[in-house]
């Protein structure tokens, strides 16, 4: 059984700040976060607030810093977009 890497398309809003919801486009993501699914931001997960497969809505949180973003799904990840979080 060979699974792709999940692909990200785009970031909104991005800027963003912390405490605030961004959402995630793409493909592959799976439809379910519970098999091997998260989202994280400089390595550190994001809290889930939906997740589908071709869309993913995670919450920024306090003390989040800009950098690379990265969807993993089904035992793969995403090449890496780039969040910045606001002051």
């Amino acid at each position: 059984l060979h699974f792709y890497a999940p692909l990200l398309f785009d970031v909104q809003p991005n800027p963003a700040r912390r405490e605030q919801a961004v959402t995630l486009t793409g493909e592959g993501f799976g439809a379910d976060p519970l098999s091997e699914g998260r989202v994280t931001l400089n390595g550190a997960p994001l809290p889930v607030v939906s997740w589908g497969d071709t869309a993913i809505s995670v919450t920024i949180p306090p003390g989040a810093a800009s950098g690379p973003l990265v969807v993993e799904a089904q035992g793969t990840q995403s090449e890496a977009g780039e969040l910045e979080v606001l002051p």
